[in-house]
This record gives C-alpha cells, sequence and structure tokens, in this order.
C-alpha cells in the first residue's frame, strides 16, 4: 500500500498542540516557583512581625522592672527620714520584708494584717503604645531579698497582660534588701555579764516607741549606782515570757553569730563599706590606718564627707569626754573592733553603738601581790570587784550617752581556777589570745577581764528605733541580671 504523508493542516495542529504543553508546562514552574517565593516571604514577614512584638513585649518587662526597682529604691531613701511615704515596702517586728497594700510612712510595717503581704502584683500600660507590663513582687525565703517576675506584652488592649495579647516575654530578677541594723528590741544588749557600778538611765526617745528591754544581758546583770531603767532581761530571768529564749540566743551565739545577728551581714562584708581607722591604743601606733579623731568628733559635715555612716575602728579606744560622734541628721553605727575606755565628761554617740570587746575604764582590774605565794592564796579564792581586796587598782570611768542602741560581744571569762590562760577567740582574726587573762610573774601582777560592760561612771542610753531606722548598711539597691524566662 503506497505512504500517504499528512496534510499540512495535521502537522500545524499537532505542533500547536507540543507548545501549548510546553508552554503549560513552564507556566506551571514559574507558578510553583513563585508560590514557594510568596510561601518563603510570608514566613518572613510572619517571623518579623513575630520578633517585632517580642522584642516589644521583652521590652515592656525591661520596663517593668525598671520602673518597680526605681518604686523600691525611692522608698530605701525615703525610709532615712522619718515620717517620709513609702510606697511598697515596709519591715515586720522580725525585720522581714513585707509589701503595703497601701501607701505608709517609716520602715515599719502598720499594725493591722491586711496593710501588708509577702506578694504583691503591680501592673500598669507603657504610654503612647499598645504594651504593658505585669510584675509579681515576692518575698525570698531569708526574709531580706525581693523575688521579681515581669511579664511584658504587645498589641494588648488594656493596663495588664492577657492571653489575647500577641506576645508575652517573662523577665526574673532578684534584688537584695542589704543588710540593717537588728537591735533586738533592746537599748543595751550584752553577750556576756553587764555590770554598771555607776548609774544607769534607759529611756525612749522622743517619739520613738518602747524597747522590750532596756538591758538584755546573756549573763548576769549587777548595779552599783542608782537605776533608772525599765525592763532588765539577764540569765536565769523567767519574765517577762520572751526573756528566757531572748537571753539564752544571746549567750549561745558565738562571736560571728552575735556579729551577724545585729547586721546582717559578716564583720569583713560589713567593714568594706566603713571609713576605717585605727584606736588610740598603743597597740595600734604602727598601723598605718588613719588615727580615730577621738577628741575632734563627727559632726554632720564631716560624717558626709566620709560617704558612708559605717565607722570601723581597730584596738582600743579611749574617749576623754565632752565629744560628739554623730548627728540626728547624720546617725552613725560606731564598731570598736577592741575596747572602749570612757573617761571624763559624758561622750555622747548618735546612732548605734557596737563594742567586739568590753567598756568602760574597769575593763581590766589590776591587783598586785608582794609574792606568788601570797597570789596563789587569793587565787583559790573568790574573784572580788575592782577595789574590793587591797592590791586592786581602780579608776573611775567616764560618762557615755547613746541615742539609739547599743550592742556588747564582751569579754567575760569564767571564774578562775588556774593561771592557764583561757583561750580568747576574735572573730576578726579568728586566733586565739591570752591577752584577756593574763599573768606577770615579774611584777606579781593579775590581769583579767570580768564583764562586757563595766563603768563607774554615768551611762545613759536613749531608745531611739526611728533614728536607727535612718541608717543604711546599704544605701544602694543590689539588683542581679535578668533572666529570660520565656518567648
Amino acid at each position: 500500500m503506497p505512504f500517504s504523508p499528512l496534510s499540512r493542516s495535521s502537522i500545524r495542529r499537532q505542533s500547536g498542540l507540543a507548545t501549548l504543553l510546553t508552554v503549560v508546562i513552564i507556566l506551571a514552574i514559574v507558578t510553583l516557583i513563585f508560590a514557594y517565593t510568596n510561601r518563603a516571604v510570608f514566613i518572613e514577614q510572619k517571623s518579623a512581625n513575630n520578633y517585632y512584638h517580642s522584642a516589644k513585649s521583652l521590652g515592656a518587662a525591661e520596663a517593668g522592672l525598671d520602673s518597680i526597682f526605681a518604686l523600691l529604691q525611692a522608698d530605701k531613701d525615703a525610709m532615712k527620714t522619718a515620717g517620709m511615704t513609702t510606697r511598697l515596702v515596709c519591715f515586720d517586728a522580725a525585720g522581714n520584708l513585707r509589701f503595703l497594700t497601701a501607701n505608709s510612712s517609716g520602715k515599719t510595717c502598720p499594725v493591722a494584717a491586711s496593710a501588708s503581704t509577702t506578694s504583691r502584683t503591680l501592673s500598669a500600660a507603657l504610654s503612647a503604645s499598645m504594651e504593658a507590663y505585669t510584675v509579681t513582687l515576692s518575698v525570698g525565703a531569708d526574709g531580706k531579698s525581693i523575688i521579681l517576675s515581669s511579664q511584658g506584652c504587645s498589641d494588648t488592649k488594656g493596663s495588664s497582660c492577657s492571653a489575647a495579647d500577641s506576645a508575652t516575654s517573662t523577665l526574673q530578677t532578684s534584688i537584695n534588701w542589704g543588710s540593717a541594723i537588728n537591735s533586738r528590741n533592746a537599748a543595751m544588749t550584752s553577750k556576756a555579764d553587764y555590770h554598771q557600778n555607776g548609774s544607769l538611765h534607759v529611756a525612749a526617745n522622743s517619739g520613738s516607741p518602747d524597747p522590750a528591754y532596756s538591758v538584755l544581758a546573756g549573763g548576769g546583770y549587777g548595779m552599783g549606782g542608782s537605776n533608772g531603767v525599765g525592763t532588765v532581761c539577764k540569765s536565769g530571768d523567767t519574765a517577762p515570757a520572751s526573756c528566757p529564749a531572748d537571753s539564752n540566743q544571746v549567750a549561745g551565739e558565738d562571736d560571728w553569730q552575735f556579729f551577724q545577728t545585729t547586721f546582717g551581714t559578716t564583720p569583713a562584708q560589713l567593714r568594706t563599706k566603713a571609713k576605717v581607722y585605727k584606736g588610740n591604743g598603743t597597740g595600734m601606733s604602727s598601723s598605718p590606718l588613719p588615727l580615730f579623731p577621738a577628741s575632734a568628733g563627727l559632726d554632720t559635715a564631716t560624717i558626709t564627707a566620709l560617704g558612708t555612716q559605717v565607722i570601723w575602728v581597730e584596738g582600743d579606744l579611749t574617749l576623754n569626754g565632752n565629744v560628739s560622734f554623730g548627728t540626728a541628721g547624720k546617725p552613725i553605727v560606731l564598731i570598736i573592733n577592741g575596747n572602749l575606755k570612757l573617761r571624763g565628761n559624758t561622750n555622747n554617740v548618735t546612732g548605734f553603738l557596737y563594742v567586739v570587746g568590753a567598756v568602760g575604764d574597769e575593763y581590766s582590774s589590776r591587783c598586785h601581790w608582794p609574792s606568788d605565794s601570797d597570789l596563789s592564796t587569793w587565787w583559790t579564792g573568790y574573784m572580788p570587784h575592782p577595789g574590793d581586796a587591797a592590791g586592786c587598782s581602780t579608776s573611775l570611768g567616764g560618762g557615755l550617752a547613746v541615742t539609739g542602741a547599743m550592742a556588747i560581744e564582751g569579754s567575760i571569762v569564767n571564774p578562775p581556777d588556774s593561771l592557764h590562760a583561757l583561750p580568747w577567740k576574735a572573730w576578726r582574726d579568728e586566733i586565739a589570745s591570752t591577752t584577756p587573762n593574763s599573768y606577770d610573774s615579774v611584777n606579781h601582777n593579775v590581769t583579767r577581764y570580768r564583764f562586757s560592760y563595766q563603768n563607774y561612771g554615768t551611762t545613759s542610753v536613749y531608745y531611739d528605733k526611728n533614728l536607727l531606722d535612718q541608717i543604711e548598711l546599704d544605701p544602694v539597691l543590689k539588683r542581679a541580671p535578668g533572666k529570660w524566662r520565656d518567648f
């Protein structure tokens, strides 16, 4: 059968179909490429939008932390002045932080239980934007720190964050409120025995609440002169009901614990915040430290120039009277890492006086006997008060007036039963020393520290809690770095 070639029209028709098919395939490929490109652009736009809102919510969370931190610092500054308004923070009777439910004044929480709480939530909208924050404050386990959790949100319609917001971010941090003075609600606290041969007068200063104790002693209490005090709590007392536990706690604390209970920090840490001087005793004569201005005193201008209200004196210090340290406007913490001798007329301290050693011109008694045999005869007997036995020299102590409160670690030792030195632990360097109990075999002298407070002069303590509340050992709040908890 002869071959019959295709017509020209049939060939043209087949060529058109091939072209169309090619174009369709190319168009489909282009469409897929375009769709994929658009998807990538959409995802990129969505990611950019999410990042934008997340960044805004994170900024709102940071703004919440900054705002609350500023309020807390303002409260800390306000507490330095009696009667100033505080908005967030107060302290309960145990010295632990709480949060006010309404504005108050001073450092102490209002009496009503509903006036303060252990947690509080604050919310606010950022002006001229659609962001807001919600900050939750809670008291740390130590009672002295604040845990902050700040949630920021964007594209919000209200003044607080909600589930309908476009994005939320949460930042967490903590604030250390810093150490504070714990007077144990006592005008005078003595870790060991308290013995006042002169006159003692204790009263609350004008406008201050009365202390629970005029004198809180971990040991005994003796009074040789006139006694113008209120409640005394000493070892063995059963009243008031709180006395046995308080006295036993003071007596049971070692030197480190006594210091840290008082100041809420270690000696080494507090010393870094202090202006450090050397005492005027002979033991510190070669020290390069500046000499404490025992004769000039410390007035408002001097304390302001120092930049701190914490004054630290290394070694023994003698005050010769008619001098003042601290003022009502600038009360101080005066820490004497040694013994304090009082001479002359009244020595005035406004603030908190803390003595590591003992206080008074009679912080040691020196007795002299012609021979060791005479000494041995006396040694097996009782320990007399200075001046009770021939050969014991005494000198009258000076006057002391403290407006605020005072605490004494003291250097009490057990009744002597041998000539062997008893160890004396010093929290400054934790070494044993024989200084408080020594025997000079050449001159036949015995020196013993008998009481944490022994003074023939007049001592007056005007307890002032409001004044103590003005003393900030840590004037600036410390804020830990924030942690980004979620996106």
